[in-house]
């Protein structure tokens, strides 16, 4: 979990927080939502070798966690209590 320095997070308006994610919701509702591509970026190792890694945008993580939690939230019932296996690893 990343934690962010107090200079960003004044930086953040709050009412184009939640005009942004007015609209991702409409966007879900309506079957409008189409994922961006991942950036990529390569990170330096060693001297000439490099590793690449893909990030997805926010707005993509805010999807991706959203559907994780309600996907669980419905799904806790069809779990056996006796099963402790990969449940443990979600974090709600």
């Amino acid at each position: 979990m990343r934690f962010f320095s107090s200079k960003i997070i004044a930086k953040i308006d709050l009412k184009e927080l939640m005009e942004n994610l007015e609209k991702l919701s409409l966007r879900l509702k309506s079957h409008k939502y189409v994922p961006l591509p991942y950036v990529s970026y390569k990170i330096k190792k060693s001297k000439n070798k490099y590793r690449e890694i893909a990030v997805s945008t926010i707005e993509d993580r805010i999807v991706q966690k959203s559907f994780v939690s309600t996907f669980f939230s419905k799904s806790e019932s069809l779990f056996s209590k006796n099963s402790y296996g990969r449940k443990g690893h979600i974090q709600k």
